[in-house]
């Protein structure tokens, strides 16, 4: 078995070593290991680092990440958009290609994700769609232009239009 060591797990890894240790750690040093106003200002100091280490996990998880990782035109001609949106998990990736009828579709990426600081980009060679997480190949989608899929979304909507629809959703 193959281990991926991505930059997500180690950043979820690093949180959870905060709020496990540094924080009680903190606690512990202003109140048992030193006396006085000195013992006052490292257990400030170890609460405010935690503090401000948990704020970054917080803006990770919030919806200020939701964007479109890539849109543009499958070879034939037909729209695609890649988007990343919070979904009170952490993020959903889902990957939305335009059909024969020029419906919107949409294609399973990801539905528990960190988001991609990385970004993401589609590859498309005949019927698959390859999905690359930053430089590195995540996911090949098999792409059927014939039917309408689980989902599918008005042929009225531009990739944007697409993106606020299902932010609000």
């Amino acid at each position: 078995m193959e281990l991926i060591v991505s930059y997500e797990k180690i950043l979820f890894f690093i949180t959870i070593l905060i709020l496990l240790f540094l924080l009680p750690i903190g606690v512990l040093i202003r109140g048992i290991i030193c006396k006085g106003s000195r013992c006052i200002i490292i257990g400030s100091v170890w609460l405010f680092v935690s503090l401000a280490l948990v704020a970054v996990f917080v803006d990770l998880c919030s919806t200020s990440r939701e964007k479109i990782l890539d849109a543009g035109m499958v070879p034939d001609g037909r729209e695609y958009v890649l988007m990343q949106l919070w979904n009170g998990e952490p993020y959903r990736i889902n990957l939305y290609v335009r059909n024969l009828e020029e419906k919107w579709v949409f294609y399973y990426v990801e539905h528990e994700s960190w988001p991609w600081l990385s970004g993401g980009h589609i590859e498309f060679t005949n019927n698959m769609a390859r999905v690359f997480k930053g430089s590195e190949l995540y996911l090949d989608v098999e792409l059927d232009f014939s039917s309408d899929g689980d989902k599918c979304y008005s042929s009225s909507f531009t990739a944007d239009d697409l993106f606020q629809h299902l932010r609000k959703e």
